[in-house]
């Protein structure tokens, strides 16, 4: 059973085999993110899964992002699984969820050089999607970024910019 029903988290956090193929593994991911409102269990399990798995392009960049957002909304601490954590676990899961939000906009990059003008418009609506998404909140709108260590702010700020370069690059090209 890949979610127990004493504690609510994947029997592969417990030593039962993860499943092998990646979709189905960031399925569980999903699934403890988004109907289980669990973010620092799928927090793990994106990082066992980016670590192990082997995925490329798209679908690599799109696990990254969704990494992110698990990690950011665990570093809120509102959730049920992160109710206790400490100002230093947040700290590190704000700069997974930045580490992982970079390495998705690196790739969205690189694959945007060989992209037709659909792909384009595609990755430029998935640009405007992640200036919007509730889910970043905390590393992105002002409120939140005034409550983060000046270093942590900066850095989320630099990033936000590098997203907006690249919109605007990508609005261009269009």
């Amino acid at each position: 059973m890949l979610f127990g029903t004493q504690d609510s988290r994947p029997g592969i956090l417990h030593g039962q085999p993860p499943p092998a193929k990646p979709n189905d593994f960031f399925g569980v991911c999903e699934f403890a993110l988004g109907w289980k409102k669990l973010p620092v269990t799928a927090t793990q399990l994106y990082a066992q899964g980016l670590e192990k798995l082997a995925i490329t392009g798209q679908f690599k960049s799109v696990q990254y992002y969704n990494g992110a957002c698990a990690a950011c909304l665990a570093a809120t601490g509102k959730t049920r699984d992160a109710l206790e954590l400490d100002d230093k676990e947040r700290t590190r899961l704000r700069g997974q969820a930045l580490h992982w939000l970079r390495a998705a906009l690196a790739m969205e990059k690189e694959l945007s050089e060989k992209a037709n003008d659909v792909q384009r418009a595609a990755r430029l609506k998935r640009m405007e999607h992640w200036l919007v998404d509730v889910d970043l909140a905390a590393l992105r709108e002002p409120v939140a970024l005034g409550k983060l260590p000046a270093a942590d702010r900066d850095g989320c700020l630099r990033f936000w910019g590098e997203v907006l370069g690249f919109q605007a690059q990508l609005q261009r090209t269009e």
